[in-house]
């Protein structure tokens, strides 16, 4: 029978699959809720909005980046280091490292200054969500993706149409505060949430067909 002592011995310096997910598993999970309480806490818009979603994601990056590189020293001895992690646990990370440095850099994106790919002017028409007719004796302002103001006020016209040059060191344009005095639209209006044929009143504008215009219809307060 052989002896106890030589049996060979399983390396303890090289985590299983279950004390990983123990050691990473909490960053992830801290990762995760930062994001979904800080967005409960100050909201999915303005300058928040954007910098919570970049924070989280180089988070799950710097984890993911740390499955793969980390190494560790068997013999105190010499400087020669092994990976600390199996190569199993190596590859979740090499690519979750991937993943996320393409999230990082796709939320960076997002939060860049208008100059750069973004929009010179904003014009279209709004319009009452239930008679479609213009909305009168009002103004608008075009926000950033930030919250913060990037046009100056502008007047809609009897049709209901506004044209608004934009701030160019602005983060991109995310929404349009309405001000009217018989339209009251307390929460601004999402760009996106624009399209066509959507006010009767633009059927019958003559505007220069190289122009982007959208149209929005709101509900009246």
């Amino acid at each position: 029978m052989a002896h106890p002592s030589n049996a060979p011995m399983k390396d303890s310096a090289t985590p299983n699959l279950l004390s990983t997910l123990k050691a990473v598993g909490p960053a992830i999970g801290a990762a995760t809720a930062f994001e979904v309480a800080a967005k409960t806490y100050f909201g999915t818009k303005g300058f928040f909005g954007l910098v919570i979603p970049i924070a989280s994601a180089v988070g799950l990056l710097i984890t993911s980046a740390y499955l793969f590189l980390a190494k560790v020293r068997l013999d105190k001895k010499k400087s020669q280091k092994t990976p600390r992690f199996s190569d199993g646990v190596r590859v979740v990370g090499l690519t979750g490292a991937v993943l996320f440095t393409a999230l990082v850099f796709l939320r960076v994106w997002n939060a860049r200054p208008n100059a750069i790919h973004g929009e010179t002017y904003e014009a279209g028409f709004f319009c009452d969500a239930a008679s479609g007719l213009p909305i009168g004796d009002a103004n608008v302002v075009v926000l950033s993706r930030g919250g913060r103001p990037m046009s100056s006020s502008q007047d809609l016209d009897s049709r209901g149409f506004f044209y608004a040059e934009l701030d160019k060191w602005s983060f991109l344009p995310g929404s349009i505060q309405v001000f009217g005095k018989n339209c009251k639209v307390s929460e601004p209006v999402d760009i996106e949430s624009g399209g066509k044929n959507l006010c009767s009143a633009s059927r019958d504008a003559d505007n220069p067909a190289s122009l982007a215009i959208h149209q929005w219809r709101v509900k009246c307060q």
